[in-house]
């Protein structure tokens, strides 16, 4: 898998502005400042926009980059191409934020940069496949692939849901407190085990539940119950973990 550019944002008289965490993560803050939780999309891209606001940045990160990790999923098949092509993509947001200007919706104008990220990916892949005349003819997911993305969510969660009996109480238990933020250490002190055995347990429940590395289960189930409204398996798996899904917008 390819490494994202370090430095994402050398100009804006704040220094370096780099990656953090895992390959594709929005610069920092990681956590969204909450007043900006109330915000449209369209405001929060002015105020990154007219004075690079980094938080606000973070915010759209976290409402979008679900979405478009399993969108470049399922055009290329491949987790650690997705990731690649997510982060060239917000990458891209912060380089253009200077072009926004607020003539359509912020959703429209980040999924034609998502669909440019895509065709400069697939341009570079020998031989050229008819992917390349559908993602040009289609400047973003028109409503097959939005069902197709849909139907793909439905049956990881399925999947997901029918993996439960393969987990043990300790594989049960380490991937809701790895979601909620709780460090190794304190993990590991809450289960009574070592640091190294908490890493071990979280990869051996992700295998299980075939959760690829890139991918938070909160955001998987809540994005999975945006696109399947009527479908109560996303609920009932947060259940089944002991937690519950953010409410929805």
């Amino acid at each position: 898998m390819g490494t994202p550019p370090a430095v994402l944002c050398p100009d804006d008289g704040q220094g370096p502005l780099r990656l953090a965490g895992p390959v594709g993560a929005p610069p920092p803050p990681a956590v969204p400042c909450p007043e900006h939780g109330h915000c449209s999309d369209e405001d929060l891209m002015d105020r990154v926009a007219r004075h690079s606001d980094r938080e606000a940045y973070g915010e759209l990160w976290s409402r979008h980059n679900t979405a478009l990790l399993f969108y470049f999923w399922h055009k290329t098949g491949d987790w650690s191409v997705a990731e690649d092509l997510r982060a060239e993509t917000f990458l891209r947001v912060w380089q253009a934020r200077k072009t926004w200007r607020r003539k359509g919706s912020f959703r429209g104008w980040l999924w034609t940069i998502a669909n440019h990220v895509f065709i400069d990916w697939l341009r570079k892949q020998k031989p050229w496949s008819s992917l390349e005349e559908e993602a040009i003819a289609s400047p973003h997911p028109g409503p097959s692939s939005r069902t197709a993305i849909a139907d793909d969510l439905r049956g990881i969660c399925r999947a997901i849901w029918n993996a439960f009996a393969l987990l043990t109480p300790q594989e049960r238990a380490v991937i809701p407190l790895t979601e909620r933020g709780m460090s190794d250490k304190d993990i590991a002190s809450q289960l009574g085990v070592t640091v190294a055995n908490v890493k071990t347990i979280r990869k051996r429940a992700r295998e299980k539940l075939g959760l690829p590395a890139a991918v938070s289960l909160i955001d998987l189930l809540a994005l999975a119950r945006r696109c399947n409204p009527g479908d109560d398996t996303p609920p009932r798996v947060a259940g089944e973990l002991g937690t519950q899904l953010p409410p929805e917008d």
